[in-house]
């Protein structure tokens, strides 16, 4: 049997809630511009997620 790759990368088939958990988990590792890559992605594909939004605020703040 013969395994056939899929076709789409990981990052690319996340959704907005794993962006947001992702984010979150770099923004605690202190990985701030990955992190925020990851927050904006989510707003990309869920614009006004509140949590989303919260986070990405705070992160801003710690980076400023």
């Amino acid at each position: 049997m013969k395994l056939i790759p899929d076709p789409h990368p990981i990052s690319q088939s996340m959704d907005a809630r794993s962006h947001t958990n992702l984010g979150a988990i770099l923004h605690l590792n202190g990985k701030y511009r990955e992190a925020a890559n990851s927050y904006r992605e989510a707003l990309r594909l869920q614009p006004n997620d509140v949590t989303t939004l919260t986070n990405l605020h705070k992160l801003h703040s710690v980076m400023t």
